[in-house]
């Protein structure tokens, strides 16, 4: 994985496994199918309520224009779903690196 460390940090696999439960929970049926192929969440745990900048990684490939663009919006709602914040943009990523989505929670 070219985009992102391969061995997640303890506080990482906690913001992951928050984030998938959160979905789980109060997602739509595409949102939870679409986080399955979520492998790292980082900087949902330190959100202040306005300009918070998480990012979102998965197993996904070719970015933005590739074959799960749309999974990438996918994400990014279910982010939304969860997480509150004024002006917050989160970023979802594929497996190298590249865009997939963005979007305001």
């Amino acid at each position: 994985m070219r985009g992102h460390d391969s061995q997640p940090k303890a506080s990482e696999e906690s913001e992951t496994a928050k984030f998938r439960a959160c979905v789980r929970s109060k997602g739509t049926e595409p949102e939870r199918a679409a986080i399955s192929n979520v492998v790292k969440v980082t900087g949902a745990d330190k959100l202040r309520g306005y300009l918070d900048m998480p990012k979102v990684f998965t197993s996904y490939s070719g970015g933005i224009f590739g074959p799960h663009g749309t999974d990438g919006v996918l994400i990014a709602s279910a982010f939304a779903t969860c997480y509150t914040s004024e002006n917050g943009l989160v970023t979802v990523y594929d497996r190298d690196g590249h865009v997939l989505a963005n979007g305001q929670f």
